[in-house]
């Protein structure tokens, strides 16, 4: 029920910006919490205004390094998807190193370097990610998808050994991609 729920935060918003300080965290959760859901509908050029916005709030506030790191790449997602190659590069290398939030802002300029035929550096990014997804996460799923995008590089590169390994741990750890 998308529209009913885009409808409810519509009126939530009305209410926010007429009670609440133009600065107010909740303001910005509300702007992130549209900003999925429009995403969701595709509707993504309206889904990135609403969670720059929330980031804009967010960085105002104290002790909310991570929530906007991880807005900044939900962001860059965002922006690869409408094929904004640049601005997702940028979204992501200013989320910085957080934690867990960290993996996905590599995959994400490992997704931007392929995409721009930079792939020994979109490799780096993967293989960065890698570390950290293990770190923090351990070998699953997620580990099994990155290494699928490392072995698809290397053998773009002609790097067919190297290709096989990434290969072998892809399957091991995701087996239906």
């Amino acid at each position: 029920k998308y529209e009913e729920a885009l409808a409810n935060y519509r009126r939530a918003l009305e209410i926010y910006q007429k009670e609440l300080p133009k600065d107010d965290y909740r303001l910005a959760e509300l702007y992130s919490s549209i900003s999925i859901l429009l995403e969701k509908l595709n509707e993504n050029e309206n889904a990135a205004l609403f969670l720059e916005k929330a980031i804009q709030i967010m960085e105002k506030q104290p002790g909310t390094r991570v929530e906007v790191a991880t807005s900044r790449t939900s962001l860059a997602l965002i922006e690869l998807k409408m094929d904004k190659l640049e601005a997702a590069e940028k979204h992501l290398e200013l989320g910085g190193k957080t934690d867990t939030n960290y993996s996905a802002a590599l995959a994400g300029l490992g997704e931007v370097c392929y995409r721009q035929g930079s792939l020994e550096r979109a490799l780096e990014n993967y293989e960065h990610a890698l570390f950290e997804v293990e770190k923090h996460f351990g070998r699953k799923e997620g580990y099994g998808l990155l290494c699928g995008n490392c072995a698809a590089i290397c053998r773009e590169l002609g790097q067919s050994a190297k290709a096989e390994e990434y290969e072998v741990q892809r399957k091991k750890y995701c087996p239906e991609a």
